[in-house]
């Protein structure tokens, strides 16, 4: 069986079967951006890095590293990338019992377009690396993908994603 259910991670801990867990994982400063621009906030990159950040930040509590110390959960993960492009309905495919009904996969947007002009994106290395270095130690998601991307828990066995 298939479940997707974007929520607060203790959902998960009422399953007393085996499960494996997908994680599909962002560039933390891409999804950063993300969720700034879906609250209409803009990131100012001279001031206090942290704050900004927190600013942005949006449900964070849907991933927590205790799910990956559940005996019963196997944690994977793979680039969000390939949910848009094919690649995880592909690997999917042969892994589930095909539904009676099928109907298109529609894509929804939740967002408004980006432009590429943020500062984080044009703002020296030191300061994105400062962002993305917080979000991963401070944030059980990102360190999780961090850690995760690249490993033998990789769906796709993909390279780190950019510095």
């Amino acid at each position: 069986d298939w479940i997707s259910h974007e929520t607060a991670y203790p959902f998960w801990t009422r399953f007393q079967v085996p499960l494996e867990l997908h994680v599909p994982c962002r560039d933390p400063i891409d999804h950063l951006l993300s969720q700034c621009n879906h609250l209409q906030r803009e990131f100012a990159c001279d001031g206090d890095l942290v704050n900004e950040t927190k600013k942005c930040l949006i449900e964070m509590n849907r991933f927590n590293r205790n799910l990956t110390r559940w005996s019963n959960f196997y944690m994977k993960c793979y680039d969000w990338r390939a949910g848009f492009d094919g690649r995880y309905l592909r690997y999917m495919s042969d892994k589930l019992q095909r539904r009676r009904k099928q109907g298109a996969s529609v894509f929804r947007a939740t967002n408004h377009g980006r432009g590429r002009d943020a500062c984080l994106l044009t703002a020296a290395p030191s300061v994105r690396n400062k962002v993305k270095d917080w979000l991963v130690k401070s944030q059980d998601y990102y360190g999780f993908c961090n850690r995760c991307i690249g490993s033998k828990n990789d769906l796709f066995q993909h390279q780190r994603f950019p510095a």
